[in-house]
């Protein structure tokens, strides 16, 4: 669960999934986690890094399905994991709409002008 304020020790993701109904993941951790987030292009992407959380497990992505394409996690560095949320073409973020919610992320998705 996100719950925002600072970050002592390292904290472990507990489970993660994508909620295809409201089409946004769900991370839960251990303890308190201040998300970064950014929106890269070619192919359109948006990055959620975790600050002061391990994944304790090898990369691993999901396919989720024709707009989104895949949602991937791993470990960035030693202090960091790093969630991968990876368009089709044709589709963006528009990053001001990403909500951080305490069950995860909720995306609003569009079409490319």
């Amino acid at each position: 669960m996100f719950l925002f304020g600072s970050t002592v020790k390292a904290t472990a993701i507990a489970n993660w999934h994508f909620d295809s109904n409201r089409n946004h993941p769900n991370l839960t951790t251990d303890e308190n986690v201040q998300p970064k987030v950014q929106l890269l292009t070619n192919p359109t992407r948006l990055v959620i890094d975790l600050p002061g959380v391990t994944l304790g497990y090898p990369q691993t992505s999901q396919r989720v399905g024709l707009v989104i394409k895949d949602i991937s996690i791993g470990q960035l560095n030693a202090e960091t994991t790093r969630m991968v949320v990876t368009l089709a073409p044709g589709y963006t973020f528009d990053l001001a709409q990403v909500k951080l919610l305490s069950i995860g992320f909720k995306i609003d998705i569009g079409r490319s002008r």
